[in-house]
C-alpha cells in the first residue's frame, strides 16, 4: 500500500503479511512517514488471515509471530487494505486459517489420488502393473549350508534363519508368484496343500507389510500361547485391534541370527481403548529341536493404568494357563 492511500486509510482494518509466519488482521492505528525514508505503519493485531507455514520436520507449525491486541510498527511494504471488517476473535480467526491450510491439502490429496488411478489404470492397459507392487517385496535368495536351510537378502547382507520363521513367503512356480509357508528343511507348502522344494539360489520374495511387529508376533506363538494372550486381553474387554505398540525382541533376535537356537527376552506390547490402558510384558523362552518338536515359554503379564494385573501363560511340556 502506497503512503498517501496509507495516510486516508488510519482507522480501517489491513492485513499484515509476514511470509512462512502468516498473516495477521488489525486495525491501522498511524502512519509513520520521515523524508526520503520509507514509511511505517502502527497496527494493533486483532486476528489471523492466514496461518504459518508447517515447520521443516513437518510435524507442527511455525510460531505465530503476534498475539491478540499487540501493537506492532511495521514497514509499509507488508501492509496490505483489508475491505471487510473484522468479524471473528483472535483464536477464531486462527481456527479458520487452519481449516483452510486443511481444506487445501484435502484438495491436493483428491488430485494426487486421481492421477495415481490414472496411472494405475495406464499400467494396466500396458499389462505392466506388476512394477508397482516391487517395492513392497523383499527379495531372498535360497542359501544351503550342510542340512540347514537360510535366506539371504543380498541388498542389505543380511540373513533369515527358515527355523520356525513365522512370514509368508511367496514362490515362483508355474510362472507366477503364489503364498507358501515353510514347512521343513527346504519344503514350502502352498495354500492349496501342495509342497515345493526349494534349491540353493533359487529366489523367494516376502510382502513388507508382514514386518508389523504385533503381526509377526501373533503369527510366530503357537495356538495355545495365541490363546492365553487373548483370555488376558478379553478378560480386559481388549482385542487384537487395540495394540498401539509392540516392542518385538523376538523378531529381533530371529532376523539377527541365521544359527542361533536359543532365543530368551520380554517384548512389551501396549493396548488402548476410550477407557484404559494395558501394558503387556510377554516373557519368552524358545530352544529349536531340529529333529523334534521346539521347547516353547510365553508368559505374559498384563498389568491396567489403574492397577489391575493378570497372569497368563503356556509351557509346551506342561500346560499351564491361568
Amino acid at each position: 500500500m502506497k503512503r498517501e492511500q496509507a495516510t486516508k486509510w488510519i482507522g480501517n482494518t489491513v492485513i499484515v503479511e509476514e511470509d512462512s509466519h502468516g498473516a495477521y488482521i488489525g486495525v491501522l492505528n498511524d502512519v509513520q512517514a520521515e523524508p526520503k525514508k520509507p514509511w511505517v505503519g502502527v497496527v494493533t493485531i486483532k486476528g489471523i488471515e492466514r496461518a504459518p507455514h508447517f515447520s521443516t520436520d513437518l510435524t507442527s507449525l511455525k510460531t505465530l509471530k503476534y498475539e491478540k491486541d499487540e501493537q506492532i510498527t511495521v514497514q509499509g511494504r507488508k501492509i496490505e487494505p483489508l475491505e471487510v471488517p473484522i468479524r471473528r476473535s483472535f483464536r477464531e480467526s486462527y481456527a479458520y486459517a487452519i481449516k483452510d491450510v486443511y481444506t487445501e491439502l484435502s484438495k491436493g490429496h483428491q488430485l494426487v489420488e486421481t492421477k495415481l488411478h490414472t496411472l494405475e489404470q495406464e499400467l494396466r492397459k500396458w499389462q505392466a502393473d506388476h512394477v508397482l507392487s516391487e517395492d513392497a517385496y523383499v527379495y531372498y535368495h535360497v542359501v544351503q549350508d550342510g542340512k540347514r536351510f537360510s535366506l539371504y537378502d543380498e541388498a542389505k547382507g543380511e540373513a533369515l534363519s527358515l527355523e520356525s520363521c513365522p512370514f509368508e513367503f511367496e514362490l515362483f512356480v508355474d510362472g507366477q508368484w503364489c503364498s507358501a509357508l515353510y514347512s521343513s528343511k527346504n519344503v514350502f507348502e502352498l495354500t492349496e496343500g501342495k509342497k515345493v522344494r526349494v534349491k540353493h539360489g533359487e529366489k523367494i520374495r516376502l510382502n513388507k507389510g508382514q514386518f508389523d511387529p504385533y503381526r509377526i508376533l501373533l503369527n510366530e506363538l503357537e495356538h495355545p500361547s495365541l490363546h492365553a494372550l487373548q483370555e488376558g486381553l478379553t478378560s480386559f474387554g481388549l482385542g487384537h485391534e487395540h495394540c498401539v505398540y509392540c516392542h518385538n525382541t523376538l523378531l529381533e533376535q530371529l532376523l539377527s541370527s541365521s544359527k542361533q537356537k536359543e532365543f530368551a527376552g520380554v517384548n512389551f506390547i501396549s493396548f488402548k481403548d476410550k477407557d484404559q490402558q494395558i501394558l503387556v510384558l510377554h516373557h519368552f523362552k524358545r530352544l529349536l529341536v531340529e529333529d523334534g518338536e521346539d521347547k516353547i515359554n510365553d508368559r505374559f503379564e498384563f498389568t491396567s493404568d489403574n492397577g489391575v494385573r493378570s497372569i497368563t501363560s503356556y509351557v509346551s511340556e506342561v500346560n499351564k494357563e491361568s
